[in-house]
């Protein structure tokens, strides 16, 4: 229950859910705010629907609530159209009377500091990480960066631009590298992006070039990484930086050659297990060391960290997400479920931290 300290008239709390944006992963963001807003009825709070063009534009409530309720599936052109500014959408379409703010914005422009920098400077409460967790987490190479500082076990990798492949003798050169430092298979992905969008998996030495030239069609750094053979294993996380509780782990076993987009969220061949079946050693481990890779990057609110376990029952940190989806088939609030915390209990402790701080 939440209870609005301004008001004798206990009006309902005007909470935001923030959706879509700019980032290649608007439909997953769509979908994340549409399970939201059908799952979750809380007392003391109403849902404001805000949604955001993948122009940045911030649209009306009608469209906004057509979009969340599924009236719509897309947003129409003219609405994309409707302002000369981004700036100009969010003076008209951004309430006054919003008290917090759930944004379930996937990628950049939304899990990468950029939107809880803005948030930040109009005094807005929101939920998740502030704004420099949230731009470590979401450029991977900053955060390996922190964990191998830790001493935390994660895959070899090195990181690369398109000036690694302007001519033959610069490819040639790189081609060297990776046989010499990380060898094939190996993974190729952009630095900041979630969902696995623009990852490739190079088993061939003549698939290293298209798999370098897709990610750069996402960012403008991306990651060569050594491929890990082992099982695929997540860990919800809540809390704060302080103080944070992690679920019981799931597993990811995909339907694909790895767990790709596809895999993720349109295919009936992968399966979701939680709780995953794990000794209880390697159990509390992993949830040690996923509440240990939240506070290291000062996370708040939420995350999902996910590791690879290989036969012997080594364990790889893989990366953490700190705006992790809330689709039918994400795994963060699965796991939680597979803990004891319900989808809509989750929510309203999120809610609450966020007011917390």
């Amino acid at each position: 229950m939440f209870d609005n300290k301004n008001s004798t008239e206990e009006k309902p709390l005007q909470v935001g859910l923030l959706f879509g944006g700019r980032s290649a992963e608007h439909e997953v963001s769509l979908m994340s705010a549409r399970s939201v807003y059908s799952r979750v009825a809380l007392k003391g709070v109403r849902w404001v629907p805000l949604a955001i063009s993948q122009s940045g534009k911030w649209l009306n409530q009608e469209v906004s609530t057509k979009l969340i309720t599924g009236e719509i599936d897309r947003i129409p052109q003219k609405f994309e159209e409707e302002h000369n500014s981004l700036l100009a959408s969010v003076k008209k379409n951004l309430p006054s009377t919003i008290d917090l703010i759930f944004p379930l914005l996937h990628g950049p422009y939304g899990e990468d500091g950029k939107m809880q920098g803005f948030l930040q400077t109009l005094s807005i409460p929101f939920v998740g990480s502030k704004t420099a967790a949230s731009a470590v987490a979401m450029d991977k190479s900053f955060a390996k960066n922190i964990f191998e500082r830790h001493n935390i076990r994660q895959a070899k990798y090195f990181l690369l631009t398109a000036e690694d492949i302007k001519d033959k003798e610069s490819i040639v050169k790189l081609e060297e590298r990776l046989v010499k430092e990380i060898d094939i298979p190996c993974f190729v992905k952009p630095a900041s992006l979630g969902s696995s969008i623009g990852i490739s998996k190079v088993k061939e030495l003549k698939e290293l070039l298209p798999a370098i030239r897709l990610a750069l069609e996402y960012d403008d750094r991306i990651l060569i990484e050594e491929f890990i053979a082992g099982r695929e294993i997540e860990c919800s996380v809540l809390g704060d930086w302080q103080e944070c509780e992690a679920s019981k782990p799931g597993e990811i076993i995909p339907g694909h050659e790895f767990y790709d987009y596809e895999a993720k969220y349109f295919s009936n061949k992968t399966n979701l297990v939680t709780p995953a079946q794990l000794p209880a050693k390697i159990e509390q481990q992993i949830r040690e060391l996923a509440c240990r890779s939240f506070r290291l990057l000062y996370c708040d609110g939420l995350a999902r960290v996910d590791f690879f376990v290989q036969e012997n029952n080594e364990i790889y940190l893989n990366e953490i997400n700190t705006l992790p989806g809330f689709t039918e088939k994400s795994m963060y609030t699965r796991m939680w479920e597979a803990t004891g915390l319900s989808y809509e209990a989750v929510v309203e402790k999120l809610l609450k931290l966020a007011i917390k701080d």
